[in-house]
């Protein structure tokens, strides 16, 4: 059976630039939009409110995110 345009798009991965290649500003847009249901109740990750710190604890936690969340639930992964 042929899979269907839409079943493709629905199943598609998206690769995204690497999150270790991000500045803060960016890898918050990411969190945002991309693991905003990860976001314990915010509405968005504020760049102004991170210092090195607490950006190094969001990166750690993005990138466990991605070990053990399905790539599908996801959407996307990362480069390498």
């Amino acid at each position: 059976m042929a899979i269907t345009a839409q079943e493709q798009e629905l199943t598609a991965i998206e690769e995204v630039q690497n999150a270790d290649n991000m500045s803060r500003r960016i890898f918050c847009l990411h969190m945002t939009h991309r693991h905003g249901d990860s976001l314990g109740g915010m509405s968005e990750l504020n760049p102004l409110v991170q210092n090195d710190y607490t950006e190094e604890l969001w990166r750690t936690f993005h990138d466990r995110l991605h070990k053990v969340r399905i790539r599908q639930e996801l959407g996307h992964e990362h480069e390498q």
